[in-house]
């Protein structure tokens, strides 16, 4: 823990070396620095109720003031692609960064496939499925990189069968990503729901509530209208 602490605090003080910062900019550099480490996320998992960070949102963000997410492009454990957006589809992005997180993702999962699935078939059999449900599980540690086939051929084996198609193990920097997701605690998992154009208007985190369930769907509904529309 020590020497995890002291690698932090030379990573600030290099920082406010090379850019000359003040005595507040640099203890708000440590504030910053301290939230993202583990012990920082440890933390905020501690203060959290039922491992929330911050209860679903009612509401669809309108198009104006939700953030975009990056083209994200990722090979499904079955071999196919999985793109986000995709073109006059909207989706349901499952996001985990480790075990705990990742098991998080069925509660929000189940819920939709349950109450939507009779319409789901509806839309398939007209040739107009709009909606994706995409789970991502995010290896960002370089260790992980080098044993990707090792883990992507382990993880497959735990999971069904028909979700191949739909879920995916990310390896690399999710930095770019974090940001428009408005991610910052990779401890839990979150819920997202993207619009096709790439427009990140809802998002839900740790274990989904029955309440939140309900919401959920009713906000898939709305955005599968809204892309009906266009």
């Amino acid at each position: 823990m020590k020497q995890q602490w002291r690698s932090l605090c030379s990573k600030v003080e290099d920082s406010a070396k090379k850019k000359k910062l003040t005595k507040e900019e640099i203890f708000e550099s440590y504030k910053q620095q301290v939230k993202k480490s583990f012990f920082g996320q440890m933390n905020q998992v501690a203060q959290m109720t039922e491992l929330k960070l911050f209860p679903a949102n009612e509401t669809l963000m309108t198009p104006e003031d939700a953030s975009t997410l990056p083209r994200l492009s990722v090979e499904s454990l079955q071999g196919s692609h999985i793109d986000i957006p995709r073109k006059g589809t909207c989706t349901l992005l499952l996001v985990g960064f480790n075990q705990m997180g990742y098991d998080m993702l069925e509660s929000w999962r189940l819920p939709v496939e349950r109450h939507l699935y009779d319409s789901i078939s509806s839309h398939k059999k007209h040739g107009r499925m709009k909606l994706q449900i995409v789970e991502l599980s995010v290896n960002e540690s370089k260790l992980f990189t080098y044993l990707k086939g090792f883990i992507s051929r382990a993880f497959k084996k735990t999971i069904d069968a028909k979700r191949l198609s739909n879920t995916a193990a990310f390896f690399g920097d999710f930095q770019s990503w974090k940001g428009p997701l408005g991610i910052d605690n990779t401890l839990i998992g979150y819920s997202f729901l993207v619009d096709s154009n790439g427009r990140v208007r809802w998002r839900g985190s740790g274990i989904c509530s029955f309440d939140e369930s309900m919401i959920l769907i009713e906000l898939i509904n709305k955005l599968q209208n809204e892309t009906d529309k266009k």
